[in-house]
């Protein structure tokens, strides 16, 4: 069985590119699709899932426990769809990143329930990074911004003419001028012996963390392993956190501080944000709602604010002047959302898997510009991620290590 796969930018629309090829697109390389049974392996099948859930009240892929699609982690969700599609015996399956927003436990997994199927079944890859191509595919298409095929390759060939450089070589950028005005506190978090339960399972245990002023951290731990129990706690999202030897910007916890008083030193950007912004905006004014932490901007712009989110706009690039947020690719828009977190200028921004859904193009973009934020020593910055970042210079790793009676933690100094 020969597996083929297609490479593009995250400028291309998913959902319409698996509908080409669904229908024939690819029938010079492949045979016609429409008169064989396929099925899409993507998270926009598990979006679809849920959202059929929503509207029929009904369980349509489920664990031995009953759990609903929408209550599994991501591993879980992505270890549910894989086995629920080769129950449907398909003639092919078309795999959509399959690398995002996975463990490399899970992504194990996964990667051997296709192998089962591998001389049996027809596997079409669509992939935007170039480490991400599937050891098995034996032909790589290249596919321009309007859907046009501009190259084929055999794997060998492709992965010769893509050989990855640092990427942090790559784009140059200076912010300081852009952050001129952050609030100083130091330390801005510190954690002793941070311990917490829900009912019977416990999640974190004696965990331990200092964040100064301007150091760069990546956090990271297995799915399940309390990175979203920590992080909501400095969020102050979680009330968890009260009762807990903890200081957030200078304050005890339980001082009497608000939510807010806490999240306007925090820029924060999570997956799901994605689902939030679903009105028409221009990308300066979404810049622009990061200094209210707002959904949508219904105030009138200072002069100022203007000329700021045009100062990040221009730093982007020609790629990010287009009118309007919606025009984007999902990878520019995760970009600008990312961008959006950092414009208010806070003592600490948390990324959480800010990377996925990104090109190659887009990753370098991404790495420059927190490199860049990093060296200022200005903002601190949490990193979160389950796939290491080739060229991202962070100064500490904090990892969570699970044990039975909960996550440790484990600090390491990195060397950049």
């Amino acid at each position: 069985m020969k597996h083929i796969a297609i490479y593009c930018s995250n400028t291309i629309d998913k959902k319409q590119l698996i509908q080409q090829i669904e229908k024939n697109f690819l029938s010079p390389f492949i045979c016609k699709l429409t008169e064989l049974q396929g099925e899409v392996y993507s998270s926009i099948t598990i979006d679809k899932f849920i959202n059929e859930a929503y509207k029929h009240d009904k369980i349509f892929i489920s664990t031995d426990s009953d759990t609903t699609f929408e209550e599994m982690s991501s591993g879980q969700q992505r270890i549910a769809l894989a086995k629920f599609i080769f129950k449907q015996n398909p003639d092919y399956v078309i795999i959509d990143d399959i690398c995002s927003n996975v463990d490399k436990q899970t992504l194990s997994m996964v990667y051997k329930l296709f192998e089962e199927y591998l001389n049996t079944c027809l596997y079409i890859q669509i992939f935007s990074r170039i480490n991400d191509i599937l050891p098995y595919v034996s032909q790589v298409i290249e596919i321009d911004n309007v859907m046009g095929i501009s190259n084929v390759f055999t794997q060998h060939e492709f992965l010769l003419k893509h050989t990855l450089t640092d990427v942090s070589k790559k784009n140059e950028y200076t912010v300081s001028h852009l952050l001129s005005e952050v609030p100083y506190f130091d330390p801005l978090v510190t954690m002793q012996n941070v311990t917490v339960a829900y009912r019977t399972k416990p999640v974190l245990h004696k965990v331990k963390w200092t964040i100064k002023a301007g150091e760069f951290w990546e956090l990271r731990g297995p799915i399940g392993s309390g990175k979203s129990t920590l992080l909501s706690m400095i969020i102050g999202d979680n009330p968890k956190a009260y009762g807990q030897d903890m200081h957030l910007f200078g304050r005890k916890k339980e001082s009497g501080e608000s939510v807010w008083e806490i999240k306007k030193h925090i820029g924060y950007f999570y997956p799901k944000m994605m689902q939030l912004f679903n009105r028409e905006t221009s990308i300066e004014n979404m810049i622009i709602s990061g200094f209210y932490d707002s959904i949508g901007l219904y105030i009138k712009p200072l002069d100022w604010q203007r000329k700021v989110a045009k100062e990040w706009m221009e730093n982007l690039g020609i790629d990010y002047n287009k009118k309007n947020f919606h025009e984007l690719s999902p990878g520019q828009q995760r970009i600008i959302l990312i961008i959006r977190a950092i414009v208010k200028q806070p003592p600490l921004i948390i990324l959480d898997e800010p990377t996925v859904g990104l090109d190659d193009y887009n990753i370098s973009l991404f790495v420059s510009i927190i490199n860049a934020i990093a060296q200022t020593k200005k903002i601190a910055i949490i990193f979160v991620s389950h796939r290491k970042e080739v060229g991202l210079q962070a100064d500490y790793l904090f990892e969570l290590q699970p044990t039975e009676y909960g996550s440790i933690s484990k600090i390491t100094k990195l060397l950049t």
